[in-house]
């Protein structure tokens, strides 16, 4: 435990002395920066100054209180852990912290123990992340599979949230429960939100060794619905990130028989492409669209988006080899020189890029976009 706890910074609220004075102590032995914060106000303040890695606060303090802070700092951060310390009598306020996004609780008055078991559930999931990321880096110095370095970062995002909304079903079943007002309904309902996330981070991991292990010489039969729904899947974690809206419209009724793996990586990567292409906004009109037609025995897919397009002196050299409109050390994912070789040399196909205008919901955008062609195979 004290490995993991040594690896975070830690922000405590706290408006009693007496008690800030003797966990403020505890603390700083544990973690590895420790910064403290006399009531929400200052809290908020220090929270933007600080930028801790967990956030631990009181409810109740003068001039804001820990869940008015708690609601301000979810705008600025969405995903931070927050935990409370609260009096046994103020069960609603509880109820409505959890409601809040608060992420977990500790009763007054505290057990050291508990207080640092709950710190260390969320810091683990922090320093998953941070070396998941360490691990991009190496692979990125190192050179090795390019592919895993998307794949990588994209669960680093994709997994925390999920964990973060099971400990928070997980608190608020073990809250009520404590106070005998857990309903058979909402523990039925907590239970299958906690199932379900499971199920998903398991088909992650599902997708992750798809992706990574090479099954490129062997032809099978698939949808291409559920392939390209697998991508989107995957790409989930940092196209909300970005606010992006991927919109698919594609009839569930094509099938083939080909490379799969290989289809899906170019998918996948052409994904990755276009989400790099947003930059980090609150703009809710990002948007990616995937269409699949079937006209004259060709499969037609086209992926756009509105990003604003490619810059017209490189668009047509980025299927050369080698060509990357990023450093050496930025470039990610097969490539799109191999997405063009994949495409016309084993998917019976072929692959082109221009910059488009389109309307859509009656405004108008600019943005790439990618037409695939394939061959039909009579498996329609």
């Amino acid at each position: 435990m004290n490995d993991i706890l040594k690896q975070v910074r830690l922000l405590y609220i706290e408006d009693d002395e007496n008690i800030r004075t003797i966990l403020s102590r505890g603390i700083k032995r544990r973690v590895k920066e420790l910064e403290v914060a006399v009531d929400g106000k200052d809290g908020l303040e220090k929270f933007k100054e600080f930028k801790p890695d967990i956030i631990v606060t009181d409810i109740k303090m003068p001039y804001m209180s820990g869940l008015e802070m708690s609601v301000k700092i979810r705008e600025i951060d969405k995903n931070i852990p927050i935990i409370i310390t609260s009096a046994h009598g103020e069960p609603e306020t509880l109820i409505d912290a959890i409601d809040k996004g608060v992420n977990g609780y500790v009763i007054k008055p505290i057990d050291k123990d508990k207080l640092f078991n709950t710190i260390y559930f969320y810091a683990k999931s922090i320093v998953l992340e941070r070396e998941l990321k360490e691990k991009e880096k190496e692979l990125i110095l190192k050179d090795k599979n390019d592919a895993l370095l998307d794949i990588i970062g994209n669960i680093a995002h994709q997994w925390r949230q999920p964990l973060s909304i099971i400990s928070t079903a997980a608190g608020t079943i073990k809250l009520k429960k404590e106070l005998n007002i857990l309903s058979d309904d909402e523990l039925f309902r907590l239970s299958s939100d906690i199932e379900q996330i499971s199920q998903d981070l398991s088909l992650t991991i599902d997708q992750m060794k798809k992706f990574i292990h090479d099954n490129s010489n062997q032809k099978e039969s698939f949808n291409f619905k559920k392939e390209i729904d697998n991508c989107v899947s995957f790409v989930k974690g940092l196209s909300e990130e970005k606010n992006i809206n991927i919109i698919i419209d594609c009839d569930d009724k094509y099938n083939s028989i080909r490379y799969k793996e290989l289809f899906s990586k170019s998918i996948l990567n052409i994904l990755f492409n276009a989400i790099e292409e947003f930059t980090l906004t609150n703009d809710k009109n990002n948007y990616i669209f995937i269409t699949l037609k079937y006209i004259n025995n060709e499969y037609i897919l086209c992926i756009k988006d509105n990003a604003g397009g490619i810059d017209s002196s490189i668009i047509k050299k980025i299927f050369e080899p080698y060509f990357t409109t990023k450093h050496k050390s930025q470039g990610k994912g097969l490539g799109l020189y191999h997405v063009y070789n994949i495409i016309n040399t084993q998917l019976n196909g072929s692959i082109t890029v221009e910059n488009t205008t389109y309307k859509y919901e009656d405004c108008e955008y600019q943005g790439s976009e990618f037409k695939i062609i394939l061959q039909g195979d009579n498996n329609v």
